[in-house]
């Protein structure tokens, strides 16, 4: 059995907090109504949960997991979804537009924990990461290095500067953890850079197993952060 989080906990502060971009629309259908929809025409047993505290996602027809208020880290929002973790697992991105072919691969895959990520996204050139997918075998390494990520930056008084520590400490080749891609990942690790954080602080502790990555190449999936963005992808896409 797949169940398939859907993270939605953000407030849309990039793109004027007017709005959550999970509701922009793309032709006519919200984009975590199109998410939904996606899931469920690949396989409709597939179980799907939300993470919101929004009361505009809290849809009928979904498992709700109420964050109660906004998660300060992805880690936080990731880690409420522990308790339901089933056999196999797929954390999606609420504010990503994605392709079916993309949503299909992503569904698809079975090899062991995996990072979906483009190296330049079509309205923008920065990297961008839009699934991370793992069996329950590996979940017990995946709490660990979870709950680390939630607390290591929270606990030392750095609260407003641990987005940009992150950044600096975990694109430190030296430092990441064993990937399985052939060229240089750690542009590729911010937001799941979560899971690589502890490891920093305590040069004796690494998981035993690599994380791969896989690169999406389509003209459709992409986040959106902000209202120039959301006309570029709706004039580049022609939808």
């Amino acid at each position: 059995m797949t169940n398939v989080f859907i993270l939605a906990a953000g407030t849309s502060r990039r793109f004027g907090g007017k709005i959550l971009k999970q509701e922009l629309p793309i032709n006519g259908e919200k984009i975590i109504r199109r998410i939904i929809r996606q899931v469920r025409e690949y396989d409709s047993n597939i179980k799907i949960y939300i993470l919101t505290w929004h009361d505009t996602l809290k849809f009928g027809d979904v498992n709700i997991i109420d964050t109660k208020v906004r998660p300060q880290e992805l880690s936080d929002t990731i880690l409420l979804s522990y308790p339901y973790w089933g056999k196999r697992n797929v954390i999606l991105l609420g504010d990503v537009v994605y392709s079916n072919d993309t949503i299909n691969k992503i569904l698809s895959h079975n090899n062991g924990v995996t990072i979906f990520a483009r190296d330049k996204c079509p309205i923008k050139s920065s990297s961008e990461r839009f699934a991370l997918t793992f069996p329950i075998e590996y979940s017990n390494y995946l709490w660990l290095l979870l709950h680390k990520a939630a607390r290591i930056f929270r606990d030392d008084g750095r609260e407003g500067h641990a987005g940009m520590q992150k950044i600096c400490l975990s694109t430190k080749p030296d430092w990441l953890l064993p990937c399985v891609h052939n060229t240089p990942i750690h542009p590729l690790i911010r937001p799941f850079r979560d899971y690589f954080i502890y490891h920093i602080y305590t040069t004796s502790w690494y998981p035993s197993f690599p994380v791969h990555l896989e690169l999406v190449d389509d003209s459709i999936t992409t986040d959106i952060d902000t209202p120039e963005e959301y006309q570029k992808f709706i004039a580049m896409a022609k939808l």
